[in-house]
């Protein structure tokens, strides 16, 4: 089994893609945070189809997926009833990225499930892979095309940093260097948290003249 998070989901990605394509049918299994919202979403014998799916997505839109786990079963060329199984189990953890802040319930024995059965929080909390469903795709886009994906939104930065910032890329502007292109680590404490979006652009904004990209090899 392959334990995916946010660090090595790039590099695992096309593993994985390769193993869904190859299998002959795919197992998937999840684990949330709760599995019943309250008394009036709880299934009964007596529902309907659409009554159940009503109940079971209204449920599901207040709690979140911690976990994942798929395995593409793709059979053995060498034997005609055996098939190899390509497990992966992904840490997922909602987005925190301008208007989307995501909300989410949890519930007492689901955690004590996932306690007994040693899940990582840590990894869930630090390391979960963030993920946008269509809608919030939609609502970070429309505020993209707007250039206003912070306005309104209380920003977890340290804005002396960002200041920080801009003063070393501006001396680097009216410098006799700037044939060269600046490089900037974020080692700084108070930068190593910052979304890489609002520091593009800040300094996007604020230098109409200059480009920024971000070096994935370091």
């Amino acid at each position: 089994m392959v334990g995916i998070t946010k660090a090595n989901f790039e590099d695992v990605f096309p593993t994985v893609e390769t193993a869904i394509r190859k299998a002959e049918f795919i197992a998937l299994d999840a684990e949330f945070t709760g599995l019943q919202l309250n008394k009036q979403t709880k299934s009964t014998l007596f529902d309907t189809s659409e009554e159940r799916y009503a109940k079971l997505r209204r449920t599901i839109s207040n709690i979140t997926i911690c976990q994942i786990g798929v395995s593409a079963f793709v059979k053995d060329p060498d034997s005609e009833n055996k098939y190899i199984a390509h497990t992966f189990n992904f840490y997922l953890y909602p987005p925190v990225f301008g208007p989307v802040d995501v909300r989410f319930t949890c519930q007492a024995s689901s955690l004590r499930f996932l306690c007994k059965y040693n899940f990582d929080f840590n990894k869930f909390i630090y390391d979960g892979i963030s993920y946008l469903n269509a809608e919030q795709e939609q609502q970070i886009q429309q505020y993209l095309d707007r250039k206003d994906l912070f306005q309104g939104v209380e920003r977890d930065v340290d804005e002396s940093a960002i200041q920080k910032l801009l003063s070393t890329v501006a001396e680097w502007m009216f410098g006799s260097e700037t044939d060269k292109p600046l490089e900037i680590v974020k080692d700084d404490e108070d930068l190593l948290y910052t979304q890489d979006y609002i520091l593009h652009s800040e300094l996007r904004n604020r230098f109409p003249d200059i480009w920024t990209t971000i070096d994935k090899t370091k």
